[in-house]
This record gives structure tokens, sequence and C-alpha cells, in this order.
């Protein structure tokens, strides 16, 4: 085993430990309790197929970039993600992590293909989501509305349809004048043009 593996194991375990640390035993208790095992077991078992179909979309996605990236490889670093996902404080954390140590890997010559592909195949997985959320509401419209969630939900879906119609369109998100009186932002917008401009090239680009 080398060491950096070893520390690896480490990590995971220190992770771990401190994930379990922060459970409320008695609330977990009472919860396993009341659960409905039926549906906890159908989400477990449709875990691995959803993984396996974000890290499938995010191959297609690159390779109808021109790169084209092994399964197995592939996988470890969307697992990866998705485990410092459930770490970092936004639910986006894992994803830079798994994109970095992609472009690490594949060469920096192609970062906007490795970052623009995971932003597509986020923003298609956050799409379906909402659709789901929607479909939700309407057929079980007096629990979302027990639940107080329909205002965050608004919310969330104004914002991702703002998010959307930014990326999407000619609108920039930065006015120009802005850029000129502060050069500080200069670079991180260019940097954001670049990706934008990546993103948008999947729009009218037929996916293989």
């Amino acid at each position: 085993m080398t060491k950096s593996k070893f520390i690896r194991i480490i990590l995971s375990i220190c992770l771990l430990g401190w994930l379990l640390a922060q459970v409320e035993h008695e609330s977990l208790r009472l919860y396993l309790l009341n659960a409905e095992y039926s549906w906890y077991f159908a989400s477990i078992a449709i875990l691995p197929l959803a993984m396996w179909c974000g890290a499938y979309k995010w191959q297609i996605l690159m390779a109808n970039r021109g790169l084209r990236v092994g399964g197995i490889l592939l996988i470890s670093k969307f697992l990866i993600g998705v485990f410092f996902n459930n770490f970092l404080p936004s639910n986006v954390g894992g994803d830079i992590v798994r994109a970095s140590l992609l472009t690490r890997h594949v060469g920096s010559e192609h970062w906007k293909i490795v970052w623009g592909s995971m932003l597509v195949e986020r923003f298609t997985g956050l799409t379906g989501l909402f659709i789901a959320l929607v479909i939700g509401a309407i057929f079980n419209f007096d629990w979302f509305v027990s639940l107080n969630i329909m205002y965050p939900l608004l919310l969330a879906l104004i914002a991702f349809a703002s998010i959307i119609l930014v990326v999407f369109s000619n609108i920039q998100p930065i006015p120009t004048f802005l850029v000129a009186r502060a050069p500080s932002l200069e670079k991180p917008v260019r940097l954001l043009q670049q990706l934008r401009d990546c993103m948008r090239e999947f729009r009218n680009h037929r996916i293989i």
C-alpha cells in the first residue's frame, strides 16, 4: 500500500467518524423505528444506478467534445465527488473536486471540456430534479403545503431559471462597465465566460 493511499484511507475513516459524531443517536433510533423500509431499500437499490447514469452522462458529454475517458477512471472520480458532497458546505463542492482530479489526470489543456461538460451534466440533473419536484407538488399539493416548502421551492425554481437564462442567452451577468472599474474582476469574469462558452457549445451540437 502506497503512502498516499494510506493517507486517503485514514482521511476517509476520520471523515466518516466525524459524520457519525454529528448524528443525534436518539433521533436516529426513532427515525429507524418509524421508517418505511420498503422505500428505504428501494432508494438504496436505485442509488448505484443513479450514480452510474450521472457518470455515463458526463462521459458522453466529454466524448461529444472529443475527450474520451475510460469508464473505471470516470466512475472513481465521480464517486470521490459524491463522497465530498456529503462533507463540504454546499452540494457542489464535490463537483469541483471531481472535475479538478479528472483535469489533473487528462491534462490541463482539456480543462474547458472537463469543467464545461461537468456543469452541463449538473444542470441537466438539476432540471430533472426540479421537474420531479413540480410534478410531485402538483399531485401532492396539500402535503407540500404542510411541509412549508412551497415558497423555498418557488424561489429555487426562479433562481435556477435565472441561471439557465444567463448561461444560454446573450445576457451579461456582470456588466462591462463594472469590470472596467474593477480590474481585479477581469480574470475571473474571463474564466466564467470561457466556461459559459463551452457549455453553450452543447446547445446546438448533437450528442452522440
